[in-house]
């Protein structure tokens, strides 16, 4: 009987670890053409940028680049982009706005800092800082609106990752430096993935902190171009899900992605206004 026992875990361990390569297998598949996707949107398909035209990009980790989601979608920046060119009239939007996803899978807040002297240890494909790469570098460089959705993954990947101030602390240098860069700039709510009691409290704090010091800033009259973003851990709760394979990490499916979608574009409208007045006003005064 033993003997027999003993057989059939073996068989067990050997189909789990067949079926670990499979999902190993399919989930590399599906981020080779999600990134295809993203590369012929942005870099074939990305027109000329005209005098009417307005960038938003969406920067962080998985969630900026649209990792879960149909390849069909194209993630939460095609999400977004067609939104905005159905209902953007509607809420008295007109110039031209486009919107680019530099988001880098698995990243944490420590890779996204301001100064930061070498690629994270996580993220292919980068050549001296995310930040460099993104702000100097970067083809978006001169986006005038800025979603960061970083933070959901410094509990899985961070070297400290009960250390909540260090987070809170990457995401104000992050957003400060881009507001010098004259950028509108949102910080989404942190996701509340895990269910671990500990974890959601960190997070919770993470994210009170942010709200506190955002809405401390305005308050003093100041980094008014700095708003809180859309709460993607209303929709972490809901439809977020954990990614079993090599690549362990947080992120949302589909119908995480069409929730976060319409909170985007509620969260991005004042932003979006501010940079149209401050296209339309010098052309106003002129006529007066």
């Amino acid at each position: 009987m033993e003997d027999e026992r003993l057989g059939e875990e073996e068989e067990l361990s050997i189909f789990d670890s067949l079926y670990r390569v499979y999902e190993n297998v399919i989930f590399y598949v599906y981020l080779f053409f999600h990134r295809l996707g993203i590369f012929i949107n942005q870099s074939l398909f990305w027109r000329k940028s005209g005098s009417l035209d307005r960038t938003i990009l969406l920067v962080g980790d998985g969630i900026a680049d649209g990792i879960g989601d149909g390849l069909a979608n194209g993630g939460l920046a095609a999400r977004l982009a067609a939104m905005l060119a159905k209902e953007k009239d509607a809420n008295g939007l007109r110039l031209i706005w486009r919107v680019a996803s530099a988001g880098a899978f698995r990243a944490i807040s420590d890779d996204w800092v301001p100064g930061a002297d070498h690629p994270p240890d996580r993220v292919n494909g980068v050549r001296k800082s995310l930040f460099v790469d993104t702000f100097v570098d970067g083809m978006f460089k001169d986006a005038h609106v800025v979603l960061i959705f970083l933070g959901g993954q410094d509990e899985l990947f961070s070297s400290q990752p009960t250390d909540v101030q260090r987070t809170v602390n990457n995401l104000k240098l992050l957003a400060l430096e881009l507001e010098k860069l004259d950028k509108e700039v949102l910080i989404s709510q942190i996701p509340a993935f895990s269910d671990d009691e500990a974890v959601k409290s960190r997070v919770y704090q993470r994210n009170r902190m942010l709200r506190e010091y955002i809405s401390g800033s305005h308050e003093k009259k100041e980094h008014k171009s700095i708003e809180c973003g859309p709460d993607v851990s209303t929709v972490s709760t809901q439809a977020g899900y954990f990614v079993e394979s090599a690549l362990d990490t947080w992120t949302l499916s589909s119908h995480g992605y069409r929730m976060l979608t319409r909170l985007t574009f509620d969260a991005l409208l004042n932003p979006c206004r501010r940079v149209e007045w401050a296209h339309w006003r010098p052309k106003l005064q002129r006529t007066m």
